[in-house]
């Protein structure tokens, strides 16, 4: 506070000494000009009181040692007495003004510390989040493994019981599924908010892809769809394990969305310098207005009456963030709800290596 009222003291001292100093050359002319910027500074650094202080500093040296009444606190005319009375007026006004403008300043930069705050909050709770994710899928990970694993022991062992067959096959649908949200969970945290390191290596794409829907087709995931694959060949650089998984969860999807005994297309091309990858269903198809965000962390289209909604809108936005550290590109089509829809993902395409 007494800092403030010192900046008021000497912003009124200084340029009263100078004005003061000027009265051989202006005589009574212009008698308050030093006076308004320095009001104007006291109220920007030291506040409205400062400045009233230093408006009666000024007003004190005006009458004492400018006016024509210099050396006598009675103003000489009525002249005087109401160029001060403006000039009183007229400098409270612009007191007021850079008090309000420092006001202004002040609480502007209160509310940008508390925002900062609230984002710094903000991103601590989503660490918190990702990490609580990452641990409850390690968590969880382990026991659906051995569950799988004895399901499909007791597969081999077989029993004669056509129920004991029903239920082995429900366990092991559910833990699949179980697996997936787990693996989903991990993603969050692995790859769309963290750093992914691929281990790339040069690949027909065309034969990845007829090795993936092969590997589908035997464990039966398209049983109740047509399938149908137009591959030509096209050498891409790629991570093994990330390719495979921007197409699984591509076909994921279309299976999603796709009512049984519709048809899922799996494409491979070569457009220029580029390998063309399409998945295209005749499902449900997407509206208009999700168009726009499909490809953003938990958004999901709705799976249709006649379907239980599953998963957890994290597969899209993973095949985005996988494509684009490929250097790719991913894009989704449809001509709205009905009309089933279409997955183009586009990704650098390499020279053949060498036989």
């Amino acid at each position: 506070m007494s800092w403030r009222y010192g900046v008021g003291i000497v912003a009124a001292v200084v340029p009263s000494l100078l004005r003061i100093a000027m009265n051989p050359y202006w005589g009574f002319q212009f008698p308050y000009v030093f006076f308004f910027p320095a009001t104007l500074f006291t109220a920007l650094f030291g506040g409205l009181g400062p400045a009233w202080v230093g408006i009666g500093i000024c007003s004190v040296v005006t009458v004492m040692w400018i006016l024509p009444s210099a050396g006598s606190l009675a103003v000489a005319n009525a002249i005087d007495l109401m160029g001060l009375a403006v000039f009183i007026v007229a400098d409270g006004l612009i007191a007021w003004i850079g008090a309000s403008y420092r006001a202004l300043i002040a609480q502007s930069e209160r509310q940008s510390a508390e925002l900062t705050a609230r984002r710094k909050e903000a991103e601590e709770a989503n660490r918190a989040k990702d990490d609580f994710l990452a641990i409850l899928s390690h968590e969880l990970r382990t026991p659906l493994t051995t569950i799988v694993a004895g399901v499909r022991v007791l597969h081999q062992i077989g029993s004669p019981e056509a129920r004991a067959a029903q239920i082995r096959d429900a366990i092991e649908r559910q833990a699949d599924q179980l697996t997936k949200l787990v693996n989903d969970l991990l993603d969050v945290k692995r790859i769309v908010n963290g750093p992914v390191v691929l281990e790339r290596q040069p690949c027909d794409l065309a034969k990845a892809v007829d090795d993936f829907t092969a590997a589908w087709n035997g464990l039966g995931r398209l049983k109740n769809h047509l399938l149908f694959v137009d591959a030509e060949p096209v050498w891409v650089n790629r991570d093994p394990a990330r390719l495979q998984q921007i197409v699984d969860n591509l076909m994921s999807n279309a299976v999603k969305y796709t009512p049984a005994g519709g048809s899922i297309s799996i494409s491979v091309k070569h457009e220029a310098d580029e390998a063309i990858l399409r998945v295209q269903d005749t499902g449900i198809g997407i509206s208009p207005d999700l168009l726009p965000k499909l490809f953003e962390l938990f958004v999901q289209g709705d799976p249709g009456s006649t379907r239980v909604r599953t998963g957890l809108g994290i597969g899209l936005a993973v095949v985005r963030r996988l494509v684009e550290l490929h250097g790719g590109t991913v894009q989704a089509s449809s001509d709205g709800p009905g009309t089933g829809s279409a997955f183009t993902v586009r990704l650098p395409s390499v020279l053949a290596p060498s036989p």
